[in-house]
This record gives structure tokens, C-alpha cells and sequence, in this order.
């Protein structure tokens, strides 16, 4: 499946040099900028010759937050160059954000252009170095920090290039994804699906991407429908919550979309919802510091193993796994990671089904122990509601509807899910209704969240 796997620069190469695909297509402020195969890597050759000429050396870290089609040319730049890329705009260091790999509570300093580096040093007063990254790891290229599969407070990664080339190689044997096909980039370049598994697999694929992406939040999605409309693209990956706003207002246009879907538990009921309404979906499953990708479809991708432990927790070992902050007790003595989610296994036909996150679990009337987004998804598709949100505490549980319009007969539905709830899990329940109107759909816009529920919790 891999050629010279460890080697992205001969890869780049390979693909960049003289070619016409992949075509990268940027627009900003009304004006298109279009650059060919050719043109990105002779810009990318350049830059790498700049970068020498200011001091650069091989495992250097190169900090971007560039926009657009610049910041592809960093990318392969560093790809070349055998530096490691860390996208991280310069707002999220002023926060204190950020942390050194292997060594808690201390800042990562970055190794920048003489420009930059100055301007840095005179603002902060701290001197540039490269990050200190601790453990054994051959050809790094990307430096990534994630909300962590805990989401107990960030976690940083780096990615080899044989992680990286492995998610790519590997999504592209089940993918197939035609080349000179049109991929619409929206997903934020500072999270591994992003960028790895969109903007590296649409150039690895021989696409046309049109690209929104930033290191910062994505575009409104009324941008993103006027876009699907304009330029009819048949690729487009979404995290769960974009998916629940596109379907919100379907177009005919979606017909051709192939949509990957990643990053998050999408709903059985949005699933079969969505199947109708695009050419193909398919549900990946992956943790953003490995790569993502594990899963395509409930298929385990070549070359990754997986296994269940005692408490039905989803245990990975798999060579997008490159680094790991051996503190964090997240991998077993044999080299697997404890991903945090719980999952079935179909005994005929192998499929792996997630169910949702170890620590939401919920204990039912009989003793056992269950995911708490296996019981929304059952009130959400038993009773015909969109989103179901559930509370459990010690007086019982308590339960918010979401629903597009209004309920024909709320008072029967509401007392047959307290029955069901009273039933399922003992204990008083409480249900309440909220329509999801425009100003609801507004506050999940512009909230942080993978998934719709996920970005209204914190409010509702």
C-alpha cells in the first residue's frame, strides 16, 4: 500500500513536480486565485530556499498562520524541507494556550523567520528556540494540539511523515476518491482531520480543492451552501454539527456530494437522514492526535488493530499513532491506545459500532452500565425528535428536546419518554421541549463543538 512511506519529500515530489493536478483554488475578498501542481511546488522550493538562507536546518519547527494557498506552501515547504510545521495562529500563544510537548506547564517557543522572531522577542521578551519534543520519533513533520480525547485540557502530538502518509494512503485504498474531482476544503487546518485527512488527502487524490480553510473558525454556513451551489463539488468533509446545518436546508445539489463525516458521534437518526440526501456519506471515527482515522463505516482502515478491553473500551494500535505523552496512562503496556470511547463489535460481520464516551456512561435500573448517547439516540428515534440531551443526576435524569418545529401532541410524547427514562433507568425523569430556531441555530454556529449538541450544552 505505501511507497517509501517514510519519505513524504520523494512522495511531494512525485506528485507536485510538472503536474497539472491537484489545482488549488483560494478566494478572497472576491478575487480567485488558481495555482496548478507545478506552480505550488516551485513556490514551495523557493520558500524552502528562503527558509535556508535565514538559518533553517532540517527538524527546525516552522510556525504558520498564513491564510489560504499560503499556507499550503508552507506545509509542502516543510514536507520538503524535513521541517515540522505548527499551525497555530499567534492569538492562541498570547492566551497561554499552548504547552511544551513532554514538559508541563512551559510554552513551546517557536523557530520563525529573522522577521518574526523579532518582532516576537521584542513584544514578549522571549528568546526563539525549537520546542524540546521528548521520545523516540524518526522524521517528524507536524506539531498539533487538540482538545484531547479526554477533554481534559489540551494535548500536544507530532506526526511523523509515516503517520502521516499511512492516513492518507490508507483512506485513499477505501475512499477512492476520482482525481480531478472537485473537494470544497472548509474544515480548520489546526486539527489533524483538517488537515491531514482534507486538505493532504485532496492533493494526494489529484483533486481541484476549493479552499476555505483558515486556522481559525470555518466559514458561516451560508457561505459553505452559496459555495456547494456555485461550485458543485463532489467531495466535502464535515464534522456532525456542519452536517446537521446543511441538512437543516437541503439543496439539490447535495445529490452529488460525497460527504465524510468525522471528528464526532453523529446520531443514527441524522445518519439515516443524511443517506438520503447526498450520493454517498461515510462516517469515519478517528482521534484527532493519531491522524484521525480508524474507522471508515464501522471498517477498521488497513494496517490498524483494534480490540475491546474488559469495560467495552475501544483499544488502537495503529502506525498513525506516532506520539504520545507517556503520562497521560492513555497507552497499555503493549503499545495499544485507550481511545475513551465505548463500541460494540457485530459478531457475523465485524463492523465496530462506537456508542459513545467512557465517562458518560449511565447506570441503568437493573445495574449495568450503558453510553448515554445510546439512550438520546433511542428516544430520538423511538419518539421522532432531532436531538435529545440527557442530564442524569442523583435525583434522576432530565431531559431536553430539540425538535424543528413544535410537537403534535407534546404532553403524551413528554409522559411516555419520562416512562421510558423512569423505566430504562429508575429514578424520577423530567423532559422539556425547545424548538431549534434561528437564533438557536446561531448560537451553535459560532460555538465551539463538533457536534450540534455538543455546541448548545454549555448553553441550554
Amino acid at each position: 500500500m505505501h511507497s517509501n512511506p517514510h519519505d513524504l519529500a520523494t512522495r511531494l515530489k512525485g506528485l507536485l513536480r510538472g503536474n497539472a493536478y491537484p489545482v488549488l483554488r483560494w478566494n478572497e475578498d472576491g478575487e480567485e486565485t488558481i495555482l496548478s501542481a507545478a506552480a505550488l511546488w516551485n513556490l514551495a522550493l523557493e520558500r524552502r530556499h528562503q527558509w535556508r538562507r535565514l538559518g533553517f536546518r532540517a527538524g527546525d519547527f516552522v510556525r504558520s498562520e498564513a491564510r489560504g494557498i499560503e499556507f499550503v506552501i508552507d506545509l509542502v515547504a516543510c514536507g520538503i524541507g524535513h521541517h515540522i510545521l505548527w499551525p497555530r495562529p499567534m492569538e492562541l500563544l498570547d492566551q497561554g494556550s499552548v504547552h511544551m510537548i513532554g514538559d508541563s506547564g512551559a510554552k513551546p517557543s517557536v523557530f520563525l523567520p529573522a522577521s518574526q522572531s523579532r518582532a516576537w522577542e521584542a513584544r514578549t521578551g522571549q528568546p526563539i528556540s525549537s520546542p524540546n519534543v521528548k521520545g523516540e520519533l524518526a522524521n517528524p513533520i507536524l506539531l498539533l494540539q487538540t482538545s484531547g480525547t479526554s477533554g481534559h485540557g489540551p494535548k500536544s502530538v507530532v506526526l511523523s511523515a509515516e503517520a502521516i502518509l499511512y492516513q492518507i494512503d490508507s483512506h485513499l485504498e477505501v475512499l477512492r476518491p476520482a482525481s480531478e474531482s472537485t473537494r470544497l476544503c472548509i474544515l480548520p487546518w489546526h486539527h489533524a482531520f483538517g488537515l491531514v485527512l482534507d486538505l493532504l488527502l485532496g492533493l494526494f487524490a489529484k483533486q481541484d480543492l476549493v479552499i476555505y480553510g483558515t486556522l481559525r473558525k470555518p466559514p458561516s454556513f451560508a457561505r459553505v451552501r452559496e459555495t456547494i451551489q456555485r461550485d458543485r463539488p463532489e467531495w466535502l468533509a464535515l464534522v456532525p454539527r456542519q452536517l446537521d446545518f446543511l441538512l437543516s436546508r437541503p439543496l439539490s445539489e447535495y445529490q452529488a456530494l460525497n460527504i465524510h463525516v468525522g471528528g464526532g458521534l453523529v446520531g443514527e437518526k441524522t445518519l439515516e437522514h443524511a443517506r438520503g440526501h447526498f450520493r454517498n456519506l461515510i462516517e469515519g471515527y478517528g482521534m484527532t492526535e493519531c491522524g484521525p482515522g480508524i474507522l471508515l463505516d464501522g471498517r477498521v482502515l488497513p494496517g490498524t488493530v483494534i480490540r475491546t478491553n474488559a469495560d467495552s473500551e475501544l483499544e488502537v494500535h495503529s502506525p498513525s499513532i506516532g506520539f504520545w505523552d507517556e503520562r497521560a496512562h492513555q497507552l497499555t503496556s503493549d503499545h495499544f491506545l485507550k481511545t475513551g470511547d465505548l463500541c460494540e463489535i457485530e459478531s457475523v460481520s465485524g463492523e465496530i459500532r462506537i456508542l459513545g464516551r467512557t465517562g458518560n456512561r449511565l447506570k441503568l435500573r437493573d445495574g449495568t452500565w450503558t453510553a448515554r448517547e445510546l439512550v438520546e439516540s433511542e428516544i430520538e428515534r423511538g419518539f421522532g425528535i432531532q436531538h435529545a440531551i440527557i442530564v442524569h443526576k442523583s435525583e434522576g435524569a432530565e431531559v431536553l428536546l430539540l425538535t424543528d418545529g413544535p410537537l403534535r401532541e407534546p404532553q403524551e410524547i413528554k409522559m411516555r419518554i419520562v416512562e421510558f427514562l423512569e423505566k430504562r433507568l429508575g429514578g424520577m425523569a423530567r423532559v422539556q421541549t425547545r424548538v431549534i430556531d434561528a437564533a438557536l441555530r446561531e448560537i451553535a454556529e459560532h460555538r465551539s463543538g463538533k457536534t450540534f449538541k455538543e455546541a448548545l450544552q454549555g448553553v441550554l
